[in-house]
């Protein structure tokens, strides 16, 4: 049988899972509208670069964004930095 305290650390941890499963769908959810939007904008015959910025942003966030051809900016020694130069080649 568990000890309470193995237990409450199990039950922070699902918390957690919780809590990174919805900002998971949150971020896929913007993307998403991103991308209708700017199938609609009105220079659609150019290419726009779609970009994500935050101080630091999960590993998660960072692979699906690339996935969707989406560059992640994030805080790297002193300066803000592109994290998924590869999105970019994803989508050309």
């Amino acid at each position: 049988m568990a000890s309470p305290a193995l237990k409450h650390e199990v039950d922070e941890l699902r918390e957690y899972m919780k809590e990174l499963s919805y900002q998971a769908m949150r971020t896929e959810m913007s993307l998403n509208r991103l991308s209708d939007e700017m199938r609609e904008f009105k220079y659609a015959d150019r290419r726009a670069v779609r970009v994500l910025a935050s101080l630091y942003p999960d590993e998660g966030v960072v692979r699906r964004a690339t996935c969707k051809g989406v560059l992640v900016r994030g805080m790297g020694d002193e300066v803000m930095q592109v994290l998924n130069s590869q999105a970019l080649k994803r989508e050309s």
